[in-house]
């Protein structure tokens, strides 16, 4: 049985299995291909990793039109209804 590929796309919020250690669990996918690169909604951190070590680590994708405005993070908590994203607060 094969799993399912996710289809990852610019400016899709991840939530993923494990936080961050600024205690996010939202990530905002900034580059796409065999290689990822994921931003940190709660501290900006931005990593690159291959794409399938990245989905075995999410646990809910929300497409670019849902989440309202990427990067903004209230809105991605409404998204997440409870938003256990926490973080650290961004400076203005």
């Amino acid at each position: 049985m094969s799993k399912a590929i996710p289809r990852l796309e610019l400016g899709d919020v991840l939530k993923l299995k494990k936080p961050h250690p600024c205690g996010s669990y939202l990530w905002e996918i900034t580059r796409t291909g065999a290689d990822i690169r994921i931003k940190c909604l709660g501290c900006g951190h931005q990593v690159l990793m291959p794409r399938v070590k990245l989905e075995k680590k999410i646990r809910e994708i929300t497409p670019y039109s849902e989440s309202a405005l990427p990067g903004s993070d209230e809105a991605v908590k409404e998204t997440f209804k409870g938003g256990a994203g926490g973080g650290v607060p961004r400076k203005p």
